[in-house]
């Protein structure tokens, strides 16, 4: 949930049931201070098919977000990690390969 003072980047939106559920995880960054922060937030759909935020989520500040994923890490079985690892691996993939380095094509 952002505020006026506020920019609100949704980053991933997680089904969490059938009943039309789920989480967004957003980026905030406070338009005053720059600071950054992590917000997952549960939202549901109501009878009426009406999406809204519940009171359910949390804001945690990017200086303290890697001990918070480190600790969450720490729940997962070994193939979740896996699952994990490479997806952290392909990350950026296509930002390291840099369309102006023909070095190789130099070199042949």
């Amino acid at each position: 949930m952002a505020f006026e003072n506020e920019i609100n980047e949704q980053v991933a939106q997680i089904d969490k049931n059938n009943r039309g559920d789920y989480m967004v995880v957003s980026k905030i960054t406070n338009k005053n201070t720059g600071t950054v922060s992590a917000d997952i937030r549960q939202f549901y759909t109501d009878e009426n098919g009406k999406v809204a935020p519940t009171r359910k989520g949390t804001r945690v500040n990017t200086e303290i977000l890697p001990d918070v994923i480190k600790a969450l890490l720490q729940i997962l079985e070994p193939d979740e990690l896996e699952d994990i690892g490479e997806f952290v691996e392909n990350m950026g993939a296509d930002e390291l390969e840099d369309p102006e380095d023909t070095t190789e094509e130099e070199e042949a």
